[in-house]
């Protein structure tokens, strides 16, 4: 009975009554029993069984088993299962469609059996049933069950899938983490890498670079920066194999690629116009590709040409990152080479604070406070960059002497002396010193190559200022004891030192003690050189030669630095402020309108560290590389003219004169053709040569002849013969007077040859002042004149005077070479009494014998000066005049035997014997006493073995030809500064002394070689560190072998 069927009421009974009676069929057929217990029912009335039905809900199936008991077993067993899994099977479906069958309201039945059986059918096939309801779990449940062993399969695909992965994720995790670390690892060595370059230690940065440039964390970056070490390096064909693959990367690594290779074709050897066209492409290319970064700003400054687009990049580097350390360091460097010290000195303590253990940031900031006055300041920053650079290091010592340096201006002598004592301990072997070689250029040299030298000269002025002259001759002895070069060391630093210290008004000596002596006398020389300047000039720039006024007087161009290492500048007359405008440069010219500079470029490239720390020597390069150049007056736009020397304009300003060493010649060439046309007008070997301003003139040295050319009939209008080389000529406004300096060809200092004058008109060379000075430049007005003083000095000095006078009355008086020959004679003669054992005062008072015509007293001399150079004792070079005593035998084989007879003073005379092949000049000589000329015979031949072979050298008889200009037969040397030591047998060998920069020293062994004597000769090549040494290496000598 259904529950409606249980009210009696007047509800239609319909087919519903009959899902309810199956719905209780199908309890019982699950259970085995019905909803309501039968004996519920029988025990209870009609009515209430009625109300059972109608208002009680019968337990779901799966509940109801569980209540039978031991019955639920049998019920279990009859279908072939157990309790458990009847209970479990009937759980879940079965349930919801018995409970759905006997709803009470028959509204929520089945509507029909139909609608029973198909969700038995469901429930039979796994699918899900109507009775429960869709949700998301029941329907993947029944689905699962529907698809069990598909969904086994695919979960167990699944699982092996998901073992894979997680395999694989593991291990490219584990790949991923390794590739990080390795990244890392490689990206600290590129920053190490770059932390040396910055510190210019390029030897250490190429060997750690090298290990990461097949990286693929780091690879590119790596071979940039390898390239850029061989650049700076000097080492372009590598980096430009290099460079050229990494065109084709990432922006950002092309673009710096670019930049370089535009910096390699940028110091190539002299460069054409279709080289500085590509120049021109590689740096447009580079602009379009470089991102706005610090570092591609810094690498375009590597590559500009002038100073004032270097600055401009690096400001704008710095802008956007002020903790870029390398544009930092070029900048200050910069600033430092521009005398900017304020600037350098802010530049240096950011380094200083962006990398603490760099003591480079604190040595630039001590030299900017030692500028400044600051010495104090500068003294604390020398501490503590000295207490971060190693011992062993070489920038140890120069540290160590800067600051004593500092010491020597405060006039703290005595920490002076103990500070530079204890760093001379730190090698007590006194290790030889390296002659002539800037600290920036010296590397990582062993310690027995570290120069003391500096030390002891800063000892030594401290002992000096301090009256303590005993132990300052005892230290000079000390200080020239290893040869000429040593003493000629000395005294160029003590006479730079002496104008300092007497420029800035203090004394060098006791006032009330004036030194005696040898070991003072190169500090006497240069005050009274200082003293003489300083009545006719005043002292204007301090490192620098060749001086121009601008047209208007109020800059003057000038050349910055020393010899070899020099750029192009100018000086604010009314500031005294400096401008860099471009390295390297020198021997600037205006323009007469005062728009352009025409200038010379000595060498490709000078880098800015190695130009602003180039030390204070004489480093010429050879004038075969110099290059003509012009440039706007404010610094920019600079392109190259001509491949000569020593410009000078035409007054129309659109003509440049200019001197070749190709040919030796004298060209004019217009501003605007460059080079392609330019008009030979007369052979010139002189490179110092000058143009009158009314260009009708042109005075030019031929050997030791000062000749003056009218240029359009190139006749000769004056031939002065001078026993100097002359340089630094410059003409007075009417082009009537030449006032000129000169270079003695000599191996002493200061010689006081002077400034002279020379007018057309009376014919007579006069001095009119006595130093090692030459004219330079005459303001337009006339009323200034700017000298050189000469190495060591490097310096540049202003005279005023009357424009209506000529040189010789607003200079003078003058003297004449006769009276300026004698006055030098007494000035060698005082240093020979100062010191009997300086060889070459006896060679210079020579010289000026020989221009007096003396011969006995030159000879006297040169033997003096023989005698000492070869070890001979000061006694036994005290000759007195020679003999006429002397015979030249020729024997077979082309030998010669040589017999010359002296008297030395209150000695025994001697017969000096000499044989050897006719034209060499070593020779072996035997020295025989001659007791008496009748005994002469006796005395040849029986003391001839007994004298033994210590005797000096004799010097065969030869005949010369005539004399011709050696830099015209050979113009790759420079005879003003390089000596030829010997000619090989074969005659296609030369080797010479040269100090040219790329050298191990200061004065290296060089050879010139060619294919054959009809060919020219090569460049030079350095002998190498198996022959040449730190130190000066003197003329050679070829054996008779070859």
């Amino acid at each position: 009975m259904s529950p409606e069927q249980a009210e009696l009421s007047a509800l239609d009974v319909d087919t519903r009554s009959d899902i309810y009676s199956l719905g209780v069929l199908l309890y019982e057929l699950l259970t085995g029993t019905t909803p309501f217990s039968e004996e519920e029912l029988r025990n209870a009335g009609y009515i209430e069984m009625q109300r059972i039905i109608r208002e009680h809900e019968p337990p779901k199936p799966s509940t109801k088993l569980s209540t039978l008991g031991q019955t639920l077993t049998d019920i279990a067993k009859y279908r072939g299962s157990t309790p458990e899994l009847l209970t479990k099977a009937i759980r879940g479906d079965l349930d919801w469609i018995v409970m759905k069958s006997l709803e009470k309201d028959r509204f929520r039945r089945y509507e029909t059996a139909n609608g029973l059986a198909m969700d038995i059918q469901r429930h039979l096939e796994h699918e899900p049933v109507l009775a429960r309801g869709s949700s998301t779990i029941y329907r993947y449940h029944k689905f699962l069950q529907r698809h069990r062993s598909q969904v086994i399969v695919a979960l167990a695909i699944a699982f092996v899938f998901s073992g894979v992965t997680v395999i694989l994720s593991m291990w490219n995790r584990d790949r991923f983490q390794l590739a990080e670390a390795e990244g890392m690892r490689h990206r600290n060595i590129l920053s190490q890498a770059r932390e040396y370059v910055a510190k210019a230690n390029y030897t250490e940065a190429l060997e750690i670079a090298k290990s990461i440039l097949r990286s693929k964390h780091v690879g590119p970056e790596a071979q940039l920066l390898y390239a850029g070490i061989l650049v700076e390096g000097r080492k372009p064909d590598e980096a430009v194999t290099m460079l050229e693959v990494l065109l084709n990367d990432r922006p950002e690594i092309a673009g710096a690629a670019h930049s370089l290779l535009a910096r390699i074709l940028w110091e190539s050897d002299s460069p054409d116009n279709e080289t500085l066209k590509k120049v021109n492409e590689y740096r447009q290319k580079a602009e379009e590709l470089l991102p706005d970064t610090a570092k591609a700003y810094f690498l375009r400054a590597m590559t500009a040409i002038t100073v004032k687009e270097q600055l401009t990049l690096l400001d704008r580097a710095l802008q956007l990152d002020p903790a870029h350390y390398e544009s930092r360091r070029l900048r200050a460097f910069i600033y430092n080479a521009s005398r900017k010290y304020e600037k350098m000195k802010e530049d240096a303590l950011v380094m200083a604070v962006l990398q603490p253990l760099d003591p480079l940031g604190y040595s630039l900031r001590a030299i900017a406070l030692r500028e400044l006055g600051k010495h104090t300041e500068a003294i604390a920053e020398y501490d503590r960059a000295i207490a971060l650079t190693p011992k062993e290091d070489m920038k140890y010592i120069d540290l160590a002497t800067q600051r004593c340096e500092v010491f020597l201006r405060m006039g703290d002598y005595e920490r002076l002396i103990s500070e530079a004592e204890a760093c001379q301990k730190l090698s007590p072997d006194k290790p030889a010193s390296v002659e002539g070689v800037p600290p920036s250029n010296r590397g990582q040299d062993a310690r027995d190559t570290q120069d003391f030298s500096n030390l002891q000269y800063h000892i030594f002025s401290a002992l000096t200022a301090m009256g303590n002259y005993d132990q300052a001759t005892t230290l000079f002895q000390q200080i020239i004891n290893p040869g000429h070069e040593a003493r000629k060391r000395f005294m160029d630093w003590c006479a730079k030192y002496i104008f300092d210290t007497l420029e800035a008004g203090r004394s060098w000596h006791p006032v009330d003690r004036e030194p005696a002596g040898a070991a003072f006398l190169p500090m006497v020389e240069a005050e009274e050189i200082y003293n003489q300047l300083s009545t006719k000039a005043k002292r204007m720039i301090t490192d620098g030669f060749t001086a121009r006024y601008s047209p208007d007087g109020k800059k003057i161009a000038f050349s910055t630095g020393f010899f070899g290492y020099s750029g192009l500048a100018l000086y604010d007359v009314e500031t005294s402020q400096t401008d860099l405008l471009i390295v390297p440069g020198k021997d600037p010219s205006w323009s007469p309108d005062g728009r352009y500079l025409a200038f010379v470029r000595d060498c490709p490239v000078l880098p800015m560290p190695e130009f602003a720390s180039a030390e204070r020597i004489n480093r010429h390069r050879g004038y075969e590389e110099e290059e003509v150049w012009i440039m706007n007056a404010d610094g920019t736009e600079p392109r190259r003219l001509a491949t000569g020397g020593w410009p000078s304009w035409s007054s129309d300003a659109k003509h440049i004169y200019y001197q070749s060493s190709g040919d030796n010649k004298l060209y004019k060439m217009s501003v605007e053709s460059g080079d392609s046309n330019p008009q030979a007008l007369i052979p010139c070997s002189d490179r110092l040569l000058a143009i009158s301003p009314n260009e009708k003139y042109v005075a030019y040295l031929e050997g030791q002849v000062l000749r003056i050319v009218e240029l359009s009939s190139q006749k000769v209008v004056a031939e002065p013969n001078l026993p100097f080389r002359i340089q630094g000529k410059i003409w007075s406004l009417d082009s009537r007077e030449l006032c000129f300096g000169s270079l003695k060809s000599t191996h002493s200092t200061n010689i006081r040859v002077g400034l002279w004058t020379y007018d057309l008109e009376q014919g007579q060379p006069k001095q009119v002042l006595e130093a090692p000075v030459h004219a330079t430049s005459l303001a337009s007005d006339g009323t200034r004149m700017l000298f050189n003083v000469q190495d060591p000095y490097f310096e540049i000095w202003e005279a005023n005077f009357d424009p209506n006078v000529s040189f010789l009355q607003a200079l003078g008086p003058g003297q004449t070479l006769d009276e300026h020959l004698r006055e030098m004679v007494a000035f060698y003669t005082r240093r020979i009494k100062a010191d009997p054992q300086d060889a070459y005062a006896y060679s210079g008072r020579a010289d000026c014998y020989d221009c007096l015509h003396e011969r006995k007293k030159v000879s006297a001399d040169m033997r003096r000066w023989s005698a000492i150079l070869s070890g001979v004792s000061s006694l036994a070079s005290q000759v007195a005049e020679i003999r006429k005593i002397r015979r030249i035998i020729s024997v077979p084989l082309d030998y010669q035997i040589v017999f010359s007879a002296e008297r030395p003073v209150n000695e025994i005379s001697l017969l000096n014997v000499a044989f050897g092949q006719k034209g060499r000049c070593n020779m072996k000589t035997f020295q025989i006493p001659i007791l008496s000329t009748r005994n002469l015979a006796m005395s040849l031949l029986g003391l001839c073995l007994l004298s033994g072979l210590d005797a000096p050298y004799a010097q065969a008889s030869f005949t010369f030809g005539v004399p011709e200009n050696l830099e015209s037969v050979i113009p790759v040397i420079d005879p003003a500064h390089e000596l030829i030591g010997c000619l090989s047998y074969d005659e296609l060998e030369i080797y010479i002394t040269s100090n040219r920069p790329g050298g191990s020293g200061n004065y290296d062994l060089w050879v010139l070689r060619r294919a054959s004597t009809d060919d020219n000769w090569d460049s030079p090549e350095n002998l190498g560190p198996a022959i040449n040494s730190p130190k000066s290496d003197q003329p050679s000598s070829i054996s008779s072998d070859g």
